[in-house]
């Protein structure tokens, strides 16, 4: 499990505080036939990246918002 820490809070616990049903709808929305990268994994990475470079953003609930949304609607077309 990710483990940083954003604006005091984990990052384990901001994603906790996003409604569950909102992380299942984005979770199956990654999962998508239609989907190459664009999945789940490819978010891991990103919130694995924020980890590393959290100290230096200054709106991190913002880029983590970012994050998890910048795809959820995806049309390869």
């Amino acid at each position: 499990m990710l483990l940083g820490r954003l604006d005091g809070a984990s990052l384990t616990a901001m994603l906790e505080r996003i409604d569950p049903d909102m992380l299942a709808m984005l979770r199956a929305r990654h999962a998508e036939p239609q989907r190459h990268y664009h999945d789940w994994t490819h978010i891991a990475a990103l919130l694995g990246h924020l980890e590393r470079v959290e100290d230096r953003i200054a709106d991190r609930r913002a880029v983590l918002h970012a994050i998890l949304f910048h795809d959820a609607i995806y049309d390869p077309q």
